[in-house]
C-alpha cells in the first residue's frame, strides 16, 4: 500500500513540472530593465553651463508581447518609452507624446536598427525608435540654454525563473495527492479494524 501512496504523489510532482508553460512564453510576466546613459548641460546664471552626466536604470515589469503597450504609457525626458513603430514610413508624420515630428532616415544606433525622427520645437530635437520592439534608443535635444544626449546603453528582457504551472497542471496534481491521501486513510481504517 505504501508503494502504491507513494507511485501517486510521485505522479503529482511529476505533473506540476510536465504543465509548466513553456520557458519563453512571450504572454508571460517578466521584466525589462533599460539602462540610459544621461547627459544635459544647462545655462544657469546667464553664462555659466552645469552639467550633469549619469546612467539612469528603467525597471518595468512585463511580458514580451506587452511590453511596447507597458513601456509607451511611461515617459523618459518627456519622451515615451516605445512606441508603435510598425507604421512608420521615411518622411511620414509622426506624434511623439506631446511633439509632432517626421521620420527623417533609418540607421543602426547602438546595435538597433532605429527610425529616427526629427521633432518640431524652438530649437533641434530627434529621437531614435527601435524598428523592432518600438524602444526609445537615442535622444538629441538642443534648445536655448539647454542641451541633452541620451542613448540606450543596454535593454535586458528577464523572464521569469521557473515558469508558472498551468491551471490543469495545479488541478491534476490536486487530484493525485487527493488520491494517495484517500488510499492512505483507507489503509489505516483497515489496520484498525483489522
Amino acid at each position: 500500500m505504501i508503494v502504491v501512496i507513494g507511485i501517486l504523489l510521485v505522479c503529482s510532482a511529476s505533473i506540476l513540472i510536465i504543465y509548466r508553460n513553456p520557458p519563453d512564453n512571450p504572454d508571460e510576466l517578466g521584466s525589462v530593465t533599460l539602462y540610459y546613459d544621461f547627459d544635459e548641460m544647462v545655462l544657469t546664471s546667464g553664462t555659466v553651463w552645469t552639467s550633469e552626466s549619469r546612467l539612469d536604470t528603467l525597471y518595468y515589469v512585463t511580458s514580451r508581447n506587452n511590453m511596447r503597450a507597458v513601456l509607451s504609457a511611461n515617459y523618459y525626458c518627456d519622451i515615451p518609452l516605445a512606441m508603435n513603430t510598425d507604421t512608420w514610413e521615411l518622411l511620414g508624420p509622426v506624434d511623439i507624446g506631446e511633439y509632432s515630428g517626421v521620420v527623417s532616415g533609418s540607421w543602426v544606433v547602438n546595435g538597433y536598427d532605429c527610425w529616427i525622427c526629427i521633432l518640431q520645437i524652438s530649437g533641434s530635437a530627434n529621437v531614435s525608435y527601435d524598428k523592432d520592439s518600438g524602444v526609445l534608443v537615442e535622444i538629441g535635444w538642443t534648445e536655448t540654454g539647454l542641451e541633452r544626449s541620451v542613448d540606450l546603453q543596454e535593454m535586458i528582457f528577464k523572464q521569469p525563473t521557473l515558469p508558472p504551472v498551468k491551471l490543469e497542471g495545479v488541478l491534476l496534481a490536486g487530484i493525485f495527492a487527493e488520491i494517495a491521501v484517500i488510499v492512505w486513510l483507507h489503509d489505516n481504517r483497515s489496520k484498525r479494524s483489522g
